[in-house]
């Protein structure tokens, strides 16, 4: 079977070839694609493989286009070298502010780089941005800043100087007191500058070309608040009226002049800081003037006797009355200043027999024996009973455990070192000088300072209770046979109220408690020997004894005596006594329980 063949196509009548009608559109498109492929194959070769600076490129008013870095170096020079990027630079650091002159940093405009930067435009980033750069800079051109370079070396310098300038060092507020002028210093806030910072941070200013005011933010470190009260309480000083400096010179011979007291206007000083920004302001202050001159003082010392005692003791008594005396040796010309306390246990001091005391009768409970130091509360009694009558306060008394026969009921003082003391302040304007005397049996003590009244003290004591001692016999086998001996003597017990009453020219002015007084009741001791036997005893005779008119009654039983008791206490905090000191002038006997008084 003969293959079928279909005919091929001949010539069209017209003499061409005629594509197919559905394949028109494809060819046109491809022929667009092909102008577009040129297109962007010539714009990227343009792009990318163009050599000079893109037309439509300037900087610093001078047209670039198409030229080569060298030939833009050579066109640049000129012209930006007669250009400046700025005058000066403001600068602020916290409260300061600086100006800085940009020619002091070496700073001008870059014509090298700048012919890079032109160089550059549109040769960075993505293919659309460089693109787009390209084609704004030949449709519309392009402005390049001007690149700007400062000398870094000029400009380190320049910051190390501005950071020495605008940082300080904090100040804490402090004060200052001379020649009576109150200076206060608000202290000063703490900059800290970090230069590193510092630098770049300009650098960087100046290179944007930004020279809009630049603020740089420091390191601040506010000082403490200050506390005008505390100031006050720190400056102020009492005023002081003339005074012996008896701490360099005991002796009293040695006058301290006087000094205004001053105190800080607290109110007023306020007010003078609200009114002021200066970080120094002198503080209003108030004064004080002293009441007399140096020479008005020493004109006043120890003019007067503000209280007086005397007391008598046992010359026989050796022991006893060595320690009395050395006492008032201690004791003789203290000064006080007004204000001070006296102290008996630290100015006689501790009663050793290194420091010449002797031993003498000292009371342990009931019982007697020798102690050392015995007998000398007989001068803190009478420096006791002198005080009260100077109308000075009493900070430390304490009564002895039994009665004295020295002093009256409430005006006696016991010590006993390291236990008990006596003491008193001299509340008087004036020093007070303890004057001690003291003859072979008796022992005065005179205050001397200055009277600025009238006044005269005398003490009033009540006895609130009275308790009679009672004689109790013991026997002692060792006495002979009908043998007494008296162990120890007895005291009457009292519980007293003694008042200090003040006069002013003759008029009571007060009437104040000055202390209660307990003396404790201790029976007499009397030890008797072993019955004596009885020998053909006679028998007696009833005797008829004569009738007793009234007129003319029976003696009553005697009571039991009540000795003159004479017992201090010593260190140990016991009674201290050899034999009673004879009574006072005026005193009632022994054998009386009535209580002694002056």
């Amino acid at each position: 079977m003969d293959e079928m063949k279909l005919p091929a196509p001949g010539p069209s009548p017209e003499g061409r070839r005629v594509l197919p009608a559905n394949k028109k559109p494809l060819v046109a498109a491809l022929c667009v694609l092909g102008v577009l492929a040129l297109a962007v194959g010539g714009i990227l070769g343009w792009v990318y493989l163009y050599d000079g600076i893109y037309h439509g490129v300037s900087a610093g008013g001078v047209d670039l286009s198409g030229l080569s870095r060298a030939a833009a170096l050579e066109a640049l020079e000129e012209p930006l070298a007669g250009q400046s990027p700025g005058q000066s630079l403001d600068i602020s650091v916290g409260e300061y502010s600086h100006s800085l002159d940009l020619s002091d940093v070496g700073t001008r405009y870059d014509a090298r780089q700048t012919a890079e930067d032109a160089y550059l435009y549109g040769r960075t980033g993505g293919l659309l941005s460089r693109v787009s750069a390209v084609w704004t800079a030949l449709t519309g051109g392009a402005e390049v800043n001007p690149a700007i370079a400062v000398d870094q070396q000029l400009l380190d310098a320049k910051i190390q100087q501005l950071a020495s300038e605008l940082s300080s060092e904090i100040a804490e507020p402090a004060y200052t007191l001379e020649n009576d002028v109150l200076t206060l210093d608000r202290g000063q806030t703490g900059i800290s500058i970090d230069t590193g910072e510092f630098s770049s941070f300009i650098r960087d200013r100046i290179l944007s070309g930004d020279l809009s005011p630049a603020v740089y933010e420091p390191t601040v470190e506010d000082p403490d608040q200050f506390d005008l009260m505390l100031i006050r309480d720190a400056v102020e000083r009492p005023m002081q009226n003339p005074r012996l400096d008896l701490e360099n010179d005991p002796s009293g011979k040695t006058i301290l002049p006087a000094q205004r007291g001053i105190s800080l206007d607290v109110e007023a000083a306020q007010k003078v800081l609200e009114e002021s920004d200066e970080r120094f302001v002198e503080l209003p202050l108030i004064f004080t003037e002293p009441t007399m001159t140096t020479e008005e003082f020493r004109g006043t010392l120890f003019l007067d006797v503000l209280g007086e005692g005397t007391t008598s003791f046992n010359a026989n008594l050796i022991g006893r009355t060595t320690n009395v005396k050395l006492a008032c040796d201690f004791v003789n010309g203290t000064i006080l200043n007004p204000g001070d306390v006296f102290s008996y246990n630290q100015t006689v001091g501790p009663r050793t027999y290194a420091r010449g005391f002797k031993d003498a009768i000292v009371y342990v409970g009931t019982s007697a024996e020798d102690g050392v130091g015995g007998g000398i509360c007989q001068v803190s009694s009478t420096i006791y009973y002198a005080a009260l009558r100077a109308d000075l306060e009493i900070v430390e008394r304490k009564a002895h455990s039994r009665t004295v026969t020295y002093v009256p009921l409430g005006e006696d003082a016991t010590v006993a070192w390291g236990a008990v003391d006596f003491r008193f302040r001299n509340d008087t304007d004036y020093p007070i000088r303890i004057d001690v005397s003291y003859g072979r049996s008796s022992l005065t003590v005179r205050l001397m300072g200055t009277k600025t009244e009238n006044k005269t003290v005398q003490m009033e004591t009540k006895v609130l209770s009275k308790t009679p001692f009672q004689t109790v016999h013991v026997e002692n086998a060792a006495l002979a046979a009908g043998a007494s001996k008296v162990k120890s003597n007895g005291y009457t017990g009292y519980v007293t109220e003694t008042y200090r009453v003040v006069y002013i020219d003759g008029v009571e002015v007060s009437r104040t408690f000055e202390n209660k007084s307990v003396y404790t009741k201790y029976d007499k001791i009397i030890e008797d020997g072993p019955a004596a036997p009885a020998v053909n005893p006679t028998p007696e005779v009833p005797v008829t004894p004569p009738p007793v008119t009234p007129a003319d009654p029976t003696p009553s039983e005697p009571a039991p005596a009540d000795p003159a008791p004479g017992g201090e206490q010593t260190d140990s905090g016991t009674d201290d006594a050899e034999s009673p000191p004879p009574l006072l002038p005026g005193l009632p006997p022994a054998d009386e329980e009535t209580p002694p008084a002056l």
